[in-house]
């Protein structure tokens, strides 16, 4: 369930990738890019729709790679493991 105070956690990338977001009661999807190299970032991005009701959402995406959060451990380490 949306929950406006939740906050999500993500690994740190290592290179260049684009996030992709999607909303339930199908309502759009949208993509935000995320650089390795950035450490704090604000996108503002639009969110695709075809309900007419949702026309010209937008979302605002904080992108902070200083946050403490779990760590997940690379595909290479994790395959490494077993």
């Amino acid at each position: 369930r949306y929950d406006p105070g939740r906050v999500f956690s993500f690994p740190a990338p290592d290179r260049r990738r684009n996030a992709k977001i999607d909303l339930y009661q199908h309502i759009g999807t949208c993509s935000v890019p995320v650089d390795a190299g950035t450490t704090k970032l604000v996108n503002e991005v639009s969110v695709n729709s075809s309900e007419p009701m949702y026309e010209g959402m937008r979302l605002k995406v904080n992108i902070d790679s200083n946050a403490v959060g779990p760590i997940k451990p690379s595909r290479k380490d994790r395959v490494s493991a077993v």
